[in-house]
């Protein structure tokens, strides 16, 4: 039940950011890329902390990373076949909006962080280690900035 809470908390905590960078004039898609997927995050890291608390931390690691992709597979390819079905071929996909260029900029990010983290566990024998942790939080900075 409290996974339900935080949950509901956290959805209204996106809106009230949302509206709160609509005032102060933040672009749409800086808020999406970083507050607002924080925000919406919170509910995954707090069931994924509770499947590592009784022991199946391979449950949570595996969840940390299939659901984000799960997500950005499911939304892009919605995207692509509702834009088929109004007519036009998904290989004519033009992006004129210079705000849209952003989002692919950090989706090109975010494959580069999944090449870095198979490499570091490749390296590592599959076990995960605090500098590991620091490096992808030092990449994740320097693609925010």
């Amino acid at each position: 039940m409290s996974i339900v809470w935080i949950y509901a908390i956290a959805n209204i905590l996106i809106d009230l950011i949302g509206v709160m960078g609509i005032i102060m004039g933040f672009k749409p898609a800086f808020l999406g890329i970083t507050l607002l997927a924080w925000g919406n995050s919170v509910g995954d890291i707090m069931a994924n902390m509770a499947f590592a608390k009784k022991g199946l931390a391979k449950m949570a690691l595996i969840a940390s990373f299939a659901a984000p992709l799960f997500d950005f597979l499911i939304g892009l390819g919605l995207s692509l076949v509702v834009k088929k079905i109004g007519g036009q071929p998904p290989d004519q996909f033009e992006i004129r909006d210079e705000e849209a260029r952003l989002p692919l900029m950090a989706i090109g990010a975010l494959i580069l962080q999944f090449i870095i983290i198979l490499i570091l566990s490749c390296i590592s024998r599959f076990t995960l280690r605090k500098c590991q942790g620091y490096i992808q939080i030092g990449y994740f900075l320097c693609a925010i900035g």
